[in-house]
This record gives structure tokens, C-alpha cells and sequence, in this order.
């Protein structure tokens, strides 16, 4: 966890570089919607703003400030959670603390779990928006809903890998799949 704690013992104006960046890795990755937690000096806020703006490119957030939660482990353990809850009927999102553009990687984690891959996609689109309060706006693709669509390479219901193959990006209605990774 090396990074996390350079992050935040970095000076503000670093950490702010880092957010805006990791945003921009978001969605050329082809999120368009993320809800972020717990950034150092509230960047996760001010730069969901910006966005929102204009002035700076990068998904929709959706930012609560400061994190509460419980302690708990990684790996199976958590594999067997999602599959117990999934099993159970229960909605459950993806989500990551640090790995920024990593969500396909998540949907692999929940195929490897047992969970079918049409479920893992929308564990990471439409029960996502919906968990998040934004399921009137985003989720599925319907008439006056926004215009956040990707495209992949490949069938990812054939293999769940092909999610890593964002081949077109639109958020709002703007593509954003031409832009550089720099």
C-alpha cells in the first residue's frame, strides 16, 4: 500500500495532479460514472465539479467526502461474499479503493467467483446506478436516459476478459475515446 500512503503524505497540489489524472485513466478505461470515497483534502469533490464544469475531463462523480467502514479481508473471502449475496438475490456494485481503471478486472474477479458474466456487467452498470441513486439517469440505455455508452472488443459475455478492450467511449454524449493517455 506504498502509493496509497505517498498519496496522502504527498503536498495537495500533487495529490490533486494524481486525482485528475487516475480520473482521466478512469475513463479512457470507459467509466463513465464512478462514486469515489475518501480523497485527502476533499479532491474527489473539487474535481467532480470541474468536470461538471467543463474543465477537466473525466467520468461523473459521485463523491460522499470522508470513508466509514469496516475492516474485513481480500481475495476468496470476498469472492465467496459476493457469491453468497448474489445467490441470495441481493444487489452488490463493484468497486475499487485504488486501482484505477481496474473495473473490468473487478468483473473477472466476480466471473472467477461463479457469478455469470452478464451479472458482473451489470454489478458494474445498471445495479451500480441504481445503488447509487443515479438509476433515472444511467445504468441502461434507454430514451432520456444519458448517453454513456462504451464498446469493447470481442463478446464479453463469450469471455469476460474482453471488458479490458474499451474500443469507444461516450459520456453525455461526447466521445471520449480519441484522447490521449497523457
Amino acid at each position: 500500500m506504498q502509493g496509497l500512503i505517498d498519496q496522502e503524505d504527498a503536498p495537495p497540489n500533487t495529490q490533486m495532479l494524481t486525482v485528475i489524472r487516475n480520473a482521466r485513466v478512469q475513463l479512457l478505461c470507459g467509466v463513465t460514472t464512478l462514486r469515489q470515497t475518501g480523497e485527502p483534502n476533499y479532491n474527489d469533490i473539487r474535481l467532480r465539479e470541474a468536470i461538471a464544469a467543463g474543465r477537466r475531463v473525466g467520468p461523473r462523480i459521485v463523491s460522499s467526502g470522508r470513508l466509514i467502514t469496516s475492516t474485513g479481508g481480500h481475495g476468496t473471502s470476498v469472492q465467496r461474499q459476493y457469491l453468497n449475496a448474489y445467490r441470495a438475490g441481493l444487489p452488490f456494485s463493484l468497486g475499487l479503493d485504488a486501482m484505477f481503471g481496474a473495473i473490468p478486472l473487478e468483473m473477472e474477479f466476480l466471473v472467477e467467483a461463479g457469478i455469470p458474466p452478464m451479472d458482473a456487467i451489470r454489478a458494474g452498470t445498471t445495479v451500480a446506478a441504481r445503488l447509487i441513486g443515479y438509476g433515472d439517469r444511467l445504468g441502461t440505455i434507454q430514451p432520456g436516459k444519458l448517453a454513456d455508452l462504451i464498446s469493447v472488443q470481442g463478446n464479453p459475455i463469450d469471455d469476460i476478459k474482453n471488458m479490458r478492450r474499451v474500443r469507444f467511449i461516450m459520456k453525455d454524449g461526447v466521445r471520449h475515446d480519441t484522447l490521449s493517455w497523457r
